[in-house]
């Protein structure tokens, strides 16, 4: 065999052998594959961008994978945006829904404690508790509020039949602003309760504290 047949053959096997090994480059599939993870935050995204990074290497060295590190690379852009304005918006909105259920918590213990002072009433003949630390009161209180309940009970020493007004429209109690945000609980002597803006309720206390109870509808509007 001569030389010539023994240049032929080696270029026959380096084409096999390239045919059978194709180039490949996996640092961009890598950053394909951890770009795809969108549902894990943050630690995808830069692992996908690391990877896009190597694979323009390799790539510039084999000419394979560019494409794949393209989209890698936008995938782990994506995914570090995306978590950036969840971890911005979400906290807020968690504790505005926080405080709603603790709002919703308050006005369950107000009236809770307006059935409590409904059944004084009938084994005392109409007349209401002249506080909300008799017995028989459940000793509830807001969860904004630490310490003893701040409720403000404005029928103590009245009588249900004592009112020609409706009563639906007389306030039990009601509880100071600053419990919270924006909002305020008031309980009725019907036993149901309401949340009324902040401006309305220091309207509504203003005629309880002038001595208007009900307070006179024009002045609370």
């Amino acid at each position: 065999m001569n030389d010539t047949d023994v240049s032929s053959s080696s270029q026959v096997q380096a084409i096999e052998y390239e045919s059978v090994h194709p180039k490949r480059n996996p640092p961009a599939m890598r950053s394909v594959m951890y770009g795809l993870m969108l549902f894990v935050p943050f630690i995808t995204g830069f692992l996908a961008i690391r990877e896009a990074r190597w694979g323009y290497k390799t790539a510039a060295l084999n000419g394979v994978g560019k494409s794949a590190s393209d989209v890698g690379l936008s995938l782990g852009i994506v995914n570090l945006l995306l978590w950036l304005c969840l971890a911005i918006t979400v906290p807020p909105e968690i504790i505005r829904m926080r405080g709603h259920a603790r709002q919703i918590t308050c006005l369950t213990h107000m009236r809770d404690i307006a059935a409590d002072v409904f059944a004084y009433s009938t084994v005392n003949k109409g007349w209401f508790p002249p506080s909300l630390n008799t017995k028989g009161i459940r000793s509830l209180a807001c969860p904004n509020v630490s310490g003893p309940s701040n409720y403000v009970y404005v029928l103590g020493g009245t009588r249900q039949a004592s009112t020609t007004q409706p009563s639906w429209t007389v306030v039990m109690m009601y509880e100071p602003p600053g419990n919270h945000p924006g909002s305020v609980n008031f309980a009725y002597a019907d036993g149901h309760c309401e949340i009324l803006s902040t401006s309305r309720a220091q309207k509504m206390i203003a005629e309880l504290n002038a001595g208007f109870n009900p307070p006179r509808p024009a002045k609370v509007k």
